[in-house]
């Protein structure tokens, strides 16, 4: 089994190995200058509201979630946070006392996270008390994923669980093989009415039944190619996104792939690499490439609509459709919002100078965003009357 650190620093050692091979190709990874553009939308904060410390310097994913009208937040010390999502309104607040790792999920009342100790823990949505906890195998860098009565995590070592929330007991558990070296970070299980699907680091992507969590099909999307270690990664971090028929997955060094939900059967592919997962929205995919491309595909066709290159090198966060546009994150706190049919920039502003890792969510026509530094930040956008 490979050490916490060994699979920590993969990342790191992966951008020395690509970004020190001369002083050219180092000029060249440099993030990009912002552009000046004219707006043609104003986004405007309708409320935020300091949740804690936020990741405290480390690389997690401690994206909130909404339930209802409350979003819930975490940071890395174990402070977690329920506001009134339209107004910001403090509902309470718990220290948990745990090293939080992976971002929240929610739903039918419960809040739920993982630690770094690898444990799964559940909290009251309506007053924070904790319900239960779970031990599993690893740290969890991920959000559990909640439909019904079925709450599902995912450990780094690629081990799945599904626990009952009424009864508390484990449903099943899917464990899947790694390879020793992976990027630091963990896809969140998607969990649909009957099935779900949870992606790995060793590039596939599995359909489980939520019954018995056995496997209706499986699907690699990135293929381990290369001697070292390093040039083989393949890790599907990226959470899929799920429509009616249809999932969408990449992964690093790999592809970017349409995979039919039922059959499993791959209706199109491309050659793209990413460690963020992809959007949806007017009938595209975008996709946030991990140089910083921010490109717009087809749903049906995998045709390239368009591609916005003046974000390279930025560390964009997952895309998110979002009224007319299309949202990103970037390593400055930047939100920038581009056009969804021509891949223009409409508008940006700045959450927090630390920075954004967490992928931010919509809901309704309200953007969420959890910054480094602790901000919890409401967003909408208006057009330019």
């Amino acid at each position: 089994m490979m050490s916490f650190f060994k699979r920590s620093i993969a990342l790191a050692l992966l951008a020395s190995v690509v970004g020190c091979s001369s002083t050219e190709e180092n000029e060249a990874a440099q993030p990009a200058e912002l552009v000046d553009f004219t707006s043609v939308a104003e986004a405007d904060v309708i409320w935020d509201r300091w949740a804690g410390d936020g990741t405290d310097g480390k690389w997690l994913q401690l994206k909130p979630a909404v339930d209802g009208d409350s979003i819930f937040v975490c940071d890395s010390d174990g402070d977690c946070y329920s506001y009134q999502r339209h107004t910001g309104e403090s509902q309470w607040h718990t220290d948990v006392d745990l090293r939080v790792s992976g971002g929240v999920g929610a739903g039918e009342g419960v809040v739920a996270f993982g630690t770094l100790d690898g444990q799964l823990v559940v909290l009251n949505g309506a007053d924070g008390t904790e319900l239960f906890r779970k031990q599993l195998t690893s740290e969890i860098l991920s959000s559990p994923s909640i439909n019904g009565d079925l709450i599902v995590a995912q450990s780094q070592n690629g081990h799945v669980f599904a626990f009952n929330l009424k009864t508390q007991e484990q449903q099943w558990h899917y464990d899947a093989s790694l390879p020793l070296l992976s990027l630091r970070g963990t896809a969140d299980p998607v969990v649909t009415e009957k099935v779900t699907y949870v992606a790995f680091a060793n590039g596939k992507v599995v359909a489980l039944s939520n019954d018995t969590g056995s496997t209706l099909w499986e699907k690699r999307v990135s293929i381990p190619s290369g001697k070292s270690d390093l040039e083989k990664l393949s890790d599907v971090d990226g959470t899929p996104f799920v429509t009616f028929d249809t999932l969408y997955a990449i992964g690093f060094n790999g592809f970017i792939r349409a995979v039919d939900l039922f059959s499993g059967r791959t209706r199109w592919q491309k050659e793209f690499s990413s460690y963020v997962g992809p959007g949806f929205g007017f009938g595209q995919v975008y996709v946030a490439l991990d140089d910083g491309q921010l490109v717009a595909l087809d749903d049906r066709s995998s045709s390239v609509n368009w591609k916005q290159e003046d974000m390279l090198n930025r560390r964009l966060t997952r895309p998110v459709a979002f009224g007319n546009y299309v949202v990103v994150g970037d390593f400055e706190g930047y939100l920038h919002f581009v056009s969804q049919l021509s891949g223009t920039f409409a508008d940006r502003i700045r959450i927090d100078s630390h920075g954004l890792i967490s992928d931010p969510i919509v809901v309704d026509d309200i953007l969420y965003i959890y910054s480094s530094d602790g901000t919890l930040a409401a967003v909408k956008i208006q057009e330019d009357s």
